[in-house]
């Protein structure tokens, strides 16, 4: 009996392996949610991300897939804070870097070929540890983005928008 709660205790205190409690972290992770547009178009998705962080600062490139086949794809970098609330952990991050879209999932169905531009972004992730190398979570992220829409003799100027994505997400990660 004091065996099994000595080793309880333990766990209940052990490190965990999260990228919040090192100084350095590769990750990549699979995710499906929901995006709405200021088009007004909401669309399910499923990609990935990976990425690094390293103190404060993380660098990754996204790709996600929606209803209808539409595309969009970031390359970010940005600081990031993160807090532990008991077994859960908060990270808040920002960041701003490159996007590109495809199919209209950026600035709706009128613009359904390749757009591309910056992308500025901000959001809040809440994740928990299933083990030493995977973390399950949730993420809402908000962005404002300006790209240039697809060759068109009429329209040639850059277009500014924002969307928001609520997603779910199955992450592995090593750090040290």
């Amino acid at each position: 009996m004091a065996t099994t709660l000595g080793a309880a205790a333990l766990m209940a205190n052990a490190p965990t392996t999260h990228a919040a409690d090192e100084t350095a972290a590769v990750y990549v992770q699979g995710m499906g949610g929901s995006l709405s547009n200021n088009a007004g178009q909401s669309a399910g998705g499923l990609g990935f991300q990976a990425g690094a962080q390293l103190l404060f600062l993380e660098v990754y490139g996204s790709r996600t897939v929606f209803t209808g086949d539409s595309t969009i794809s970031r390359a970010v970098i940005g600081p990031f804070l993160d807090f532990n609330i008991g077994s859960w952990e908060l990270s808040l991050h920002a960041g701003v870097g490159g996007i590109r879209g495809t199919g209209g999932a950026l600035l709706g169905s009128e613009f359904t070929g390749t757009q591309q531009g910056g992308v500025a972004r901000l959001g809040a992730t809440f994740e928990h540890d299933l083990g030493p190398f995977f973390v399950l979570g949730v993420s809402l992220d908000g962005e404002s983005f300006a790209v240039k829409p697809p060759d068109s003799p009429v329209d040639d100027k850059w277009k500014t928008g924002s969307s928001v994505f609520l997603s779910g997400h199955l992450k592995f990660e090593l750090g040290i």
